[in-house]
C-alpha cells in the first residue's frame, strides 16, 4: 500500500484538502504529512525486520526479556534505516512545500 501511495503525484494529495479546506497553510500541512510519512513507515519497518538473527539469539540466550530485546537490540541495527527514512521524508516534504507554495 505504501508503494502505491508513493507512486501518485504530489498534486493528488492536494486535491482533497483543497476541496475541504480551500487554499492555505492547513491544506499544505495535510498534503505534506500524508506524502512525507510513507517513507518513514516503510524504512522503519524494513530496519526493524532486517536485524541479524544471531544478535537476537544471543539476547534470548542471556535471558533478555522480549521488551528489553525490542528496545535495546533492534534499534541499534535499525538506526541506519530509520535515519535514511527521516532523510527521505524531509526531502519529500520540502518538495511538497515548494509545490504548495505555488497557489493562485
Amino acid at each position: 500500500m505504501l508503494d502505491y501511495v508513493q507512486t501518485w503525484s504530489p498534486y493528488i494529495y492536494l486535491l482533497p484538502p483543497i476541496a475541504l479546506l480551500g487554499f492555505g497553510p492547513a491544506t499544505a500541512v495535510v498534503a505534506i504529512v500524508i506524502f512525507a510519512v510513507t517513507p518513514v513507515i516503510r524504512l522503519v519497518a524494513h530496519g526493524n525486520s532486517s536485524k541479524p538473527f544471531e544478535f537476537v539469539e544471543v539476547g534470548g540466550a542471556t535471558r533478555t526479556a522480549p521488551r528489553d530485546a525490542f528496545l535495546k537490540i533492534r534499534p541499534l541495527f535499525a538506526l541506519p534505516s530509520i535515519v535514511a527514512g527521516v532523510n527521505r521524508s524531509l526531502r519529500t516534504a520540502f518538495g511538497i512545500v515548494v509545490i504548495t507554495g505555488i497557489h493562485p
